[in-house]
């Protein structure tokens, strides 16, 4: 099974790589007596594979675009617990007899207030059921990667001047929770990537394209856990015999 997290730099360092004294993994910094792990020339695989065996205290040297999210097939002992005890009871019981597992959404808020996916699923069919006063607006759309087309999620949608945004969700969907009016403006913001401003006209259903930022950037690593959209029974039956 296939889990995602993402990667993140909370307080970037003033430091420069380039003045560091040179390691095997990267640089040591004199400030703060570490080394500085050099990701900036890695592959995806490979910046993958690292933090699947190390998530605490890394200090790493990034170009922008890969603080992003990535795959990664750790399964932590809670999950495959649930996992097993699921498969033992299917030697047991029949397929009928199981009830369906639910899975959280993992929602990163960043100083952004965020609505739960039920709640912006409610507002969006409130929307198209009611006639919306004169000259105000429900945004909606989805977020993707220039790159590959993927769509990105955690990307945060704020209206400008205001501290009112949402996030977009692991499909890369959103739906603002305010309606707007025109001329109001979108700022979209993503690590890694440049950001965008869009300036709404009407209701506006939008497909963002997001091109990666060729910064570097270094500092703390954080690591956050991305979780899955909710899957059918049979797609959770199909993982399980794997």
């Amino acid at each position: 099974m296939n889990e995602k997290f993402v990667l993140s730099i909370g307080k970037p360092c003033s430091e420069k790589f380039g003045n560091f004294k040179q390691t095997d993994t990267g640089g040591f910094c004199n400030s703060c007596q570490k080394t500085v792990v050099d990701f900036s020339t890695l592959s995806d695989r490979q910046i993958s594979a690292y933090f699947e065996k190390n998530q605490k205290n890394i200090c790493g040297n990034f170009n922008k675009s890969q603080l992003k999210t990535y795959s990664s097939n750790i399964v932590s002992v809670k999950k495959k617990s649930r996992i097993s005890a699921l498969g033992a009871g299917l030697m047991s019981f029949s397929l009928i007899s199981l009830g369906s597992v639910h899975h959280s959404w993992g929602q990163h808020t960043d100083q952004v207030i965020v609505m739960p996916v039920s709640q912006k699923e409610n507002l969006s069919e409130e929307s198209k059921d009611s006639e919306l006063t004169q000259g105000e607006y429900a945004i909606e759309g989805t977020i993707v990667d220039k790159e590959n087309g993927d769509p990105l999620p955690g990307v945060n949608v704020m209206l400008k001047g205001s501290n009112i945004g949402c996030a977009s969700d692991f499909d890369g969907k959103f739906a603002f929770p305010k309606l707007l009016k025109t001329g109001d403006t979108l700022i979209i913001n993503y690590m890694g990537f440049e950001t965008q401003k869009i300036v709404v006209s009407d209701n506006q259903k939008l497909t963002i394209v997001m091109e990666e930022s060729h910064e570097l950037l270094m500092g703390e690593v954080a690591v956050h856990e991305v979780y899955a959209s909710k899957r059918t029974f049979w797609k959770k039956i199909k993982c399980i015999f794997r």
